[in-house]
């Protein structure tokens, strides 16, 4: 297994990538719940590794899930995620562009999303920040 620090940093540059160039950045959960709660996000980090406490780098903040990903828009989050390699061709020039959006999707049953997703007990942990940042959209199949 990747220590957490390198499965971060590679979901930041993806992240990066698609703030860029202003794409969608699709986070495709298929039939799993990663822990982006507790496990996957800046806060946890920190608490892992002590060479990012107070550093102000960000890796995948929660805030990605965030109206779609319109809080990292913002200055304050282009320089908190962008390394001076993601600035090529053009050096000490970070933007997020104004065309990128984040879409979370799953496979999971419309009936088991509440509970897999959102839902925190004991035999189901983790899943996605507060379900009020999300607009859940079910798509199914014509079978005419």
């Amino acid at each position: 297994r990747q220590p957490l620090y390198n499965s971060m940093e590679k979901a930041r540059r993806c992240l990066v990538n698609a703030m860029k160039f202003g794409k969608l950045l699709v986070i495709r959960l298929g039939t799993s719940s990663p822990d982006f709660r507790d496990k996957y996000n800046d806060e946890n980090l920190e608490k892992v590794s002590n060479d990012l406490v107070g550093s102000n780098l960000s890796f995948f903040p929660k805030e990605v899930f965030y109206s779609g990903g319109k809080e990292l828009h913002s200055e304050l989050w282009v320089k908190r995620l962008f390394r001076e390699e993601d600035m090529t061709p053009h050096k000490n020039f970070a933007i997020c562009r104004d065309t990128f959006r984040v879409c979370v999707t799953s496979q999971l049953p419309i009936d088991k999303i509440d509970e897999c997703l959102f839902g925190a007990s004991e035999e189901n942990f983790g899943g996605l920040p507060d379900k009020s940042l999300f607009k859940i959209i079910s798509i199914k199949q014509d079978d005419s």
